[in-house]
């Protein structure tokens, strides 16, 4: 039985993971009212109220809003029930988003099958938001591979609007193809972000990274059919979480290709899923998905939820709702280490170089990239952490390994327009060149017609937001 994960400093600082810090977390900040109670309960160290009940649980279902609870404490556990619900194991034969026999805990233990996040929809499904399939569609116009390369067995396979429904489903259900990262434009002009370099990991591999939403964000984004869905030519408001109704979710993770003489692969969510990369062929370029094993390395939740909020402005019937949204970031536990804490590498930014823009495909040799060195310069609170060691008591037993690896590195929000905390929550694998950034507020100022979703935004508006072949 793994109860804890003994980390060699050195071997840590290289493998570019991230985190965030819950900055003000003591500080007597509350968040928005929210949290809800489970079906089933188990023990917890932590005292709750039987109206704010949510309790350490195996179950695959996401918790519903209660405006009654207003404590950090319950907002972190909420994530963290609402990230085992996520990572159930999808009934894959019922439709997309369906979590296999979710009341019985055996079934989380499950390994080697596509989680409920991972059927959801990829953000590259939704690209051309004026003719999107329906939600339990693998169709596609325009596939994102033109050859599929198995790992071992058949060769290359070339792919079309006929015959990828199946490819995709058969190499996993995901396609991997984000190497640029994104961070917030500080320097000014017409577009209100900056494209990133990409994060090499210590094999001089590129960690990859996907969006998926789920099916009440995306049924609002294809044809305002969601529940609480608002959607005009120039605007769309998300359904939000209350009674009886999940509401939106958007998630993006980030993975790294495994390393099979230095990895574990038993302590972390892993996967055999297709990864993008670019060839030229005849002097002409080709999009090849290459089945590749995957690890899980970091996960972003982000969640919208009912508007009773304290502190909130009036909005209006109707109007933007942007204020209602929860963010938790996740990250596996063998990540970078605190800068204060290293002995081999610290840095006051938390990173040691940032790579150049991958401008066009195909992408460099693996020679010429160098690893990026990176530390966490803030850690998460007390708080989080107690809620942290609540959960490992259930999770950190020998059947439920890799879920026992993974950490809730810190939760905000917003408040009116402004977020709580306001810097220092950005995600150190996630946004490793903007550590002092805060996710909420940034999204929030660059969405404003997306409501909050980054993602949506740029595939609205091409005038602002150049073509990239690695996002």
């Amino acid at each position: 039985m793994k109860r804890e994960i003994i980390v060699v400093p050195a071997l840590c600082v290289a493998l570019c993971m991230y985190s965030c810090l819950e900055l003000g977390q003591e500080s007597g900040l509350r968040p928005p009212s929210i949290s809800g109670t489970t079906p089933t309960a188990a023990a917890s160290t932590s005292t709750a109220s039987p109206l704010c009940g949510i309790s350490p649980t195996l179950i695959g279902t996401v918790p519903e809003p209660d405006e009654l609870c207003n404590e950090r404490i319950y907002v972190d556990r909420l994530l963290w029930q609402t990230f085992i619900a996520l990572n159930w194991p999808a009934d894959i034969e019922a439709g997309r988003g369906l979590p296999l026999s979710p009341t019985d805990p055996s079934k989380f233990l499950k390994k080697d099958v596509p989680l409920v996040w991972e059927t959801w929809k990829q953000q590259w499904e939704t690209v051309d938001q004026e003719k999107l399939s329906a939600w339990n569609s693998y169709a596609v116009a325009r596939p994102p591979c033109d050859e599929v390369q198995p790992r071992e067995g058949e060769g290359p396979i070339r792919v079309n609007p006929e015959n990828w429904p199946r490819l995709y489903k058969e190499y996993g259900g995901t396609v991997l193809n984000g190497i640029n990262l994104v961070k917030q434009n500080h320097a000014g002009g017409d577009s209100p972000f900056a494209l990133a370099g990409p994060l090499v990991d210590p094999h001089r591999n590129y960690v990859r990274y996907e969006v998926r939403f789920n099916r009440a964000l995306y049924d609002c984004v294809r044809d305002g059919t969601s529940a609480g869905c608002s959607k005009t030519k120039d605007r769309i408001s998300m359904p939000a979480a209350r009674a009886g109704q999940t509401g939106s979710i958007n998630v993006k993770a980030a993975w790294r290709e495994l390393d099979r003489q230095y990895d574990d692969k038993t302590d972390y969510h892993h996967r055999d899923v297709l990864v993008l990369d670019h060839e030229i062929r005849s002097g002409k370029p080709i999009r090849v998905c290459k089945q590749k094993e995957m690890l899980l390395v970091g996960m972003h939740i982000v969640f919208k939820r009912d508007a009773s909020v304290r502190g909130a402005p009036a909005l209006g019937a109707g109007q933007d709702e942007r204020n209602n949204w929860i963010w938790g970031t996740f990250e596996h536990a063998k990540n970078a280490p605190i800068c204060a804490e290293s002995f081999s590498f610290r840095s006051p930014n938390g990173y040691s170089h940032e790579p150049a823009v991958l401008r066009r495909a195909p992408l460099p040799p693996p020679e010429s990239r160098e690893p990026v060195m990176l530390c966490h310069v803030k850690e998460s609170g007390p708080t989080t952490k107690k809620v942290n060691r609540d959960y490992a008591r259930v999770l950190c037993s020998a059947e439920s390994e890799p879920w026992c690896n993974y950490r809730l590195q810190s939760s905000h929000w917003l408040v009116g327009d402004a977020p709580l905390p306001s810097r220092w929550v950005a995600n150190v694998l996630l946004e490793p060149y903007s550590q002092d950034d805060s996710c909420m507020g940034c999204h929030n100022k660059q969405a404003s017609a997306s409501d909050f979703v980054w993602s949506l935004e740029i595939a609205r508006r091409p005038d602002l937001f150049p073509k990239d072949p690695w996002r």
